[in-house]
Order: C-alpha cells, then sequence, then structure tokens
C-alpha cells in the first residue's frame, strides 16, 4: 500500500514538473525580445519629367473674303467687217434683174449719177445703178456703188439720202404709195459700198445685195 503511494506520489510529480517545463518554455518564448523590424524604406516614386504643355495657338483671324470688283463689260471695239475688194456689183444687178423679173431697165452711168444725185465720178470706184418700170408715178432707183474711200462713201450715203427725201416730198401731194415708199426704204452704208434700193421689192434687193458683200 505504502509502495502504491510512493509510485503516485512520483507520478504527480513528474506530471508537474512536465507541465512546469513547458509553462517555462512558452514564457521564455514570451518574454524573448522581438526580432528587430527592419523598417521597409518608404518607396520614392521615380523622378519623372512633367510632361510640356502643349501650347495652344490663337485662333487665327479669318480674313475677309476678298471681293472681286465687278467688272464693267467694255464694249467692243472691233471694227465691223467690211466687204472685200473684188465685190462684182455688176453681177449683182443681173441677179436682181434675173429673180426680181424687172423690166425696161435702165442703165445708170456714172455721168448720170452725177446728174441726178450730185456724185462725182472720182467718188466712184465702180457703179452697178439702174432705173426700172414699177407701176407708179415714180420708176425705181436702184444705186449701188464702191466709192473711192470712207470719205466719199459718207458724202455718197448724204446725197442719196436727200433723194429720198425729195422724193417723198414731191409725191406726198399726188402720190401716196411713192410717198409711203419713200419713207419704208433706206440708204445702206458697209464701208466704202453704198446702196439705195428705191423699189417695192427693196427688201429682196437688199438680200441679194448682202449675199454680194464677201
Amino acid at each position: 500500500m505504502r509502495y502504491k503511494t510512493i509510485i503516485a506520489v512520483l507520478l504527480l510529480a513528474a506530471l508537474l514538473l512536465t507541465g512546469c517545463g513547458g509553462k517555462t518554455e512558452e514564457n521564455a518564448d514570451a518574454t524573448a525580445t522581438p526580432p528587430a523590424v527592419t523598417a521597409t524604406p518608404e518607396t520614392t516614386p521615380e523622378s519623372t519629367t512633367p510632361p510640356t504643355p502643349e501650347v495652344t495657338k490663337a485662333p487665327e483671324t479669318p480674313e475677309p473674303p476678298t471681293q472681286t470688283p465687278e467688272t464693267t463689260p467694255v464694249p467692243s471695239t472691233e471694227p465691223t467687217p467690211q466687204p472685200e475688194a473684188g465685190t462684182d456689183l455688176a453681177a449683182c444687178k443681173a441677179d436682181m434683174v434675173s429673180q426680181l423679173g424687172l423690166t425696161d431697165v435702165v442703165e445708170m452711168s456714172v455721168d448720170r449719177l452725177s446728174a441726178l444725185y450730185g456724185i462725182a465720178a472720182d467718188q466712184v470706184v465702180q457703179s452697178a445703178s439702174f432705173v426700172a418700170a414699177s407701176g407708179a408715178a415714180f420708176p425705181m432707183e436702184i444705186v449701188m456703188v464702191e466709192a473711192a474711200s470712207e470719205d466719199a462713201a459718207a458724202d455718197i450715203q448724204t446725197r442719196l439720202e436727200n433723194r429720198l427725201a425729195a422724193i417723198e416730198e414731191q409725191a406726198s401731194s399726188y402720190d401716196p404709195d411713192s410717198t409711203a415708199l419713200a419713207q419704208a426704204c433706206s440708204v445702206r452704208r458697209d464701208g466704202c459700198f453704198v446702196a439705195m434700193f428705191f423699189s417695192s421689192y427693196h427688201g429682196e434687193m437688199d438680200g441679194i445685195y448682202a449675199g454680194y458683200l464677201k
């Protein structure tokens, strides 16, 4: 019995020693100086060069639109085309007589032009003038001449216009048809070429004559 008691006491003592040893180790661990904590240096951000700010350009002032001045059309100064030398007035006269069926045709010479209209011979290069029956009080008077110069042509034009005015005045008292015809007809001048068609066919004659002016 005593032996058992001793064994129990020994076992108890062993248990106590074991427990104390464990605690002592734990306390030793607890009281141990904690390892020094090495401060982690703060990470310094890399030095970066700040971006160069963009230079904002001032908006360009728009230039006012260039206004193109209105161009006033300049009248053409080109001279009116003149008939070429060599226009055959005799052929024109023959064509008129044939196409219009004229009868009783009498040619007027240059001398006759001087007597009737005051046109001097030295003013005329060529002439294809004639008179023809008209059935009225005044016969047809057809004058087609090429003058020696522009001045001569201007003088001939004036003389023929005076002739139309004289016919109108003479016919006004007794021949209204001839009066109206003199008013309807006119003198045509193309450069050095001058023409008068006192005829009821003056329109047709003018067309034929124009075809010969080259």
